[in-house]
């Protein structure tokens, strides 16, 4: 693991912004030899605050997933062509949905208010990152082990993440200093 260090607050969303391009094109990177019917998913919260979303089929869906309000989910695209959504659920835990069935009920509490990464992992399964209750970045994968890396997080912010070739990936936030910083898995 390493930690960069970077200012100014502006470098935040360039960073983010650099983070899912390379996310998207990671996911990209599946291959179109796949036997994917839906090739992207956009989740979103409802203004009922449930888990909602489209897909590229057109079809809409809405699963019975309550999320806090004011968060955002976020969506990867596995290797077997299926979709995990992760989110902030309206009990302040980090909320997991395999969509197309399977809902994972966690206890990892969450700080109100932020919104969780998460990202295909190339060999399988997924990673996501979240600011827990201790305003500190966790991170759970898709065998259920769960890390914290022990770095601080500025209270109310969220983390972005994005797989490298050769399945490591790189995540950013903004620490407890008010500091883009980052978590290598290398």
């Amino acid at each position: 693991m390493s930690r960069l260090t970077t200012r100014p607050r502006a470098a935040a969303a360039a960073a983010a912004l650099a983070l899912t391009t390379a996310l998207t094109a990671a996911v990209a990177g599946a291959g179109p030899a796949q036997a994917v019917t839906d090739t992207f998913k956009i989740v979103f919260q409802d203004n009922d605050n449930v888990l909602a979303g489209y897909s590229n089929s057109g079809s809409s869906f809405t699963t019975p997933q309550g999320m806090m309000a004011g968060t955002s989910p976020a969506v990867a695209l596995l290797t077997d062509g299926t979709f995990e959504a992760a989110f902030e659920a309206n009990n302040d835990t980090l909320g997991l949905t395999h969509l197309g069935g399977g809902t994972l009920t966690t206890t990892l509490g969450m700080d109100p208010g932020t919104s969780p990464a998460i990202a295909a992992l190339p060999s399988g399964g997924w990673i996501a990152a979240f600011q827990d209750n201790d305003n500190k970045l966790y991170l759970y994968d898709s065998a259920g082990h769960k890390t914290n890396t022990d770095l601080g997080m500025d209270p109310g912010t969220s983390p972005a993440i994005a797989i490298q070739p050769g399945g490591a990936y790189k995540i950013v936030f903004q620490d407890n200093d008010n500091v883009l910083a980052g978590y290598n898995s290398t």
